[in-house]
């Protein structure tokens, strides 16, 4: 396979399912999500939007994978949160999305910088990263990204920014299921 050859989805989750679990770091879930192709059909019927919040519509889980479409609109955000014992990576396929890195002092989160990630570019979340994510369009503007999870991210921690409280949440989606087989 040539090293630009572009991933269907069925090509992408049959790379992503012949990596043992402890072979498939971050790195190599990046590069996989590099050479996915981010057509239209991908994300049919997972892109429901939810008034109250950020919606997470899955499109794949086992045991040590899952992919989920988010969509975003107005000023939507996650909370401050990480992601457990699971790592991540994330692309942006419409809309900007506003990244805000923080790190822990004493027993509270401090944001250290900010950074807007727009459609190809790819944003990593080793074990461990503090971050809240957003909508960086703004009222009216709609955002859809892509996130992949190694393991799967069934629970986070959620950090207060005021109190530095952190609580356990566990995740859940708007929408579930696989996507149909494409060609």
């Amino acid at each position: 396979m040539a090293i630009g050859h572009r991933l269907t989805w069925q090509q992408f989750l049959q790379e992503a399912e012949g990596h043992s679990p402890e072979a498939f770091g971050i790195a190599e879930l990046k590069g996989l999500v590099e050479r996915l192709d981010l057509s239209p059909d991908l994300f049919a019927g997972h892109t429901n939007f939810c008034q109250e919040a950020y919606s997470r519509n899955l499109l794949f889980k086992n045991a040590c994978f899952e992919a989920v479409c988010l969509c975003w609109q107005g000023e939507q955000r996650t909370s401050i949160h990480n992601h457990g014992r699971s790592f991540g990576v994330a692309v942006v396929y419409q809309g900007a999305m506003r990244e805000e890195i923080f790190r822990r002092e004493g027993d509270r989160v401090v944001r250290v910088r900010t950074d807007e990630v727009v459609p190809g570019v790819i944003s990593s979340a080793p074990v461990g990263l503090i971050h809240r994510l957003g909508n960086a369009g703004g009222a009216g503007s709609r955002m859809v990204s892509l996130h992949f999870y190694a393991g799967p991210l069934d629970e986070m921690d959620v950090f207060d920014e005021e109190t530095g409280t952190v609580t356990r949440k566990q995740m859940r989606y708007l929408s579930d299921g696989e996507l149909p087989p494409t060609s």
